[in-house]
């Protein structure tokens, strides 16, 4: 009778056991596929980031697409790089963009000022063509006579949108003596092929000449990192004194390294803000002026059109707002925004737009550009660049302005 007892409490007791273990093997499993996902989930993030897995997918989808119906070979590196590219392009900030290895090259060049090529800086068009900011002095481009506002529809026979810049800057580039064929559209009408002869570009950026008596006339081309010292040593030799009206032409003047506009602005202000970035996700920085400038006549005359950006615009709005000079000629182009490179590996990079720029004033001028205290409208067949002064009414209007200023009665004080 014990005996059965004990066995009763036995079979009792087994069942019991079976059911822990079949518990603590879920239990397990549980275990195992939540650790399991969590270290896919890591190392989804690590490899995609905030990419949704439906992207992904789609990405895959589209590749094995391609890959099952192409009509023909592909290089799978290139449609995720395009990928990338146009990643950037999402944004719809046309001075936000992805630079490949040939890319980072020119982006490069373009800082230092120097490279083989035709000599002409590009921006997008209103629908998205490759539109000629200006040519560089002296170069290849400007001897043809390209002009500002031309299209560069077709390089070396085919066809290129700005979204395919980088390919036909490719092409624009590479070893002195080379020839390269651009079409050309300018206007509504005219469209006409030049060939260019490729050129070593070492970049002047600043030229300067005396006009009469004391008029000294200084243009910069561009802001590179050559520029200021370009700037100083042409100053230096014109003897600026104490009487010299200065005339500095920054029309068709495309921009540059914010470094050398502030170098720049400094020369002829005392004291006060130069300029400041402001940024989204960190501290504004304020570019002070330090103390001393240049002994002449104040205020002196800057001359800009609608194709003055970005550096230049950093350069008028301080100087105007410190009325130390007064802007004559066009509202300059409206690009108030600072731009930085951030490399994702040894071949590729992207240029972000990563704060808007204040004139001293307080203004942000993105998109609005600066307004000039005298403005002469002057719809120029001929660049800039190689515009006779006699036919110049814009610089013209700058010395008359002068004249005017010099034959005022000065201010008397008892």
């Amino acid at each position: 009778m014990d005996n059965l007892e004990n066995k009763e409490e036995i079979k009792t007791i087994q069942p019991s056991r079976r059911i822990f273990g079949k518990i603590f093997t879920i239990i397990a499993y549980i275990v195992v596929f939540a650790l399991g996902y969590q270290m896919a989930t890591i190392s989804y993030t690590k490899e995609f980031g905030n990419v949704s897995g439906m992207t992904i997918s789609k990405m895959n989808k589209i590749e094995k697409i391609v890959k099952e119906n192409y009509y023909k070979g592909y290089d799978r590196d290139k449609l995720y790089d395009y990928a990338e590219s146009f990643m950037v392009y999402g944004l719809e900030d046309p001075f936000s963009y992805y630079l490949d290895e040939d890319g980072q090259e020119e982006f490069k060049e373009n800082i230092e000022g120097n490279y083989v090529g035709v000599g002409i800086t590009l921006t997008p068009g209103e629908n998205g063509e490759i539109l000629v900011i200006a040519p560089f002095d002296g170069s290849p481009a400007s001897e043809a006579g390209i002009m500002k506002n031309d299209i560069i529809t077709k390089v070396n026979g085919t066809a290129y949108s700005y979204a395919e810049v980088d390919k036909a800057i490719e092409l624009m580039k590479g070893k002195p003596g080379e020839e390269v064929n651009l079409e050309i559209k300018r206007g509504n009408d005219e469209i006409f092929n030049v060939n260019l002869k490729k050129a070593e570009i070492v970049y002047k950026s600043v030229t300067a000449e005396k006009l009469e008596d004391n008029i000294v006339y200084v243009r910069i081309s561009r802001f590179d990192l050559n520029t200021f010292d370009d700037f100083v040593k042409e100053l230096s030799a014109l003897e600026i004194t104490e009487e010299t009206e200065l005339i500095l032409d920054l029309r068709d003047n495309p921009g540059g390294t914010v470094v050398s506009a502030v170098a720049i602005a400094d020369l002829f202000i005392d004291e006060g803000v130069i300029v400041t970035e402001d940024y989204k996700n960190k501290k504004d920085i304020v570019e002070k002026a330090t103390d001393g400038h240049i002994k002449m006549s104040y205020p002196f005359v800057i001359l800009t059109n609608e194709s003055s950006a970005s550096a230049s615009e950093i350069v008028s709005g301080a100087l105007k707002d410190h009325k130390k000079a007064v802007l004559i000629g066009e509202k300059t182009f409206g690009k108030g925004l600072i731009n930085q490179a951030f490399p994702l590996d040894n071949e590729s990079s992207i240029v972000l737009s990563v704060a808007q720029y204040e004139t001293p004033d307080g203004t942000k001028i993105h998109g609005v550009g600066i307004s000039p205290d005298v403005e002469i409208p002057f719809d120029y067949q001929k660049s800039i660049l190689t515009l006779d002064k006699k036919d110049d009414i814009q610089l013209i209007g700058a010395i008359e302005y002068i004249k005017g200023k010099q034959a005022e009665p000065e201010e008397k004080t008892e």
